[in-house]
């Protein structure tokens, strides 16, 4: 009997279909990130809930390319390092958000002052 209880609860937790329905680069919402500061953003990172993707490298005043999400909000979680220092822009939730219809948009993040954890994020749809 014991066997079949094993038996039971391996077949619960392995057989279980596990559902990604945020796949990392996929969808069809657009975000791009631009650097609307004077510094270098390096390892920038963006979460949405409905991905999350590697913007790598995003030099000053310049534009990333494309990145694809299942969903996105006006907001999300950011996190990058200029000169070593890490950033992190965690929304607290998401609630009376509606998503992001299909489509391409811009996160503008801009940092004026080192010496502050505070970025600014502007929504724009592109």
């Amino acid at each position: 009997m014991k066997f079949v209880k094993f038996l039971i609860i391996l077949i619960i937790a392995f057989g279980c279909k596990k559902d990604n329905p945020m796949p990392d680069g996929y969808g069809n919402v657009q975000i791009r990130v631009w650097n609307g500061s004077p510094y270098v953003f390096d390892d920038l990172f963006i979460d949405t809930n409905g991905g999350l993707n590697d913007f790598g490298k995003v030099m000053p005043g310049a534009l990333s390319d494309y990145k694809k999400f299942v969903f996105a909000y006006r907001y999300a979680n950011v996190s990058f390092k200029i000169d070593g220092k890490a950033y992190t822009l965690q929304p607290i939730d998401y609630s009376g958000e509606e998503k992001l219809e299909d489509g391409k948009y811009t996160y503008k993040i801009d940092v004026t002052d080192l010496n502050s954890d505070w970025a600014n994020v502007d929504f724009i749809i592109d």
